[in-house]
């Protein structure tokens, strides 16, 4: 069963890599436990959008700042 109860500051900050200042791989965000249940980490739906995925390598400095 998913958990509806994350915010999107919690979603938001579960997806960032603090240290490289760019979003982690969806497949790394899917192993956490509050996630691990959502739709959008179920193997297939994975599968079904891979090619749609793919992690941009741009850095970012905001919002991202404020979670430092």
């Amino acid at each position: 069963m998913e958990d509806n109860s994350l915010t999107i500051d919690t979603l938001y900050a579960m997806n960032q890599n603090v240290e490289s200042k760019s979003p982690k791989e969806i497949n790394v965000v899917c192993e956490d436990q509050r996630v691990k249940n959502h739709v959008a980490c179920s193997e297939s739906n994975l599968k079904d959008n891979e090619k749609y995925l793919i992690v941009s390598s741009g850095h970012f400095n905001f919002p991202l700042a404020k979670y430092l």
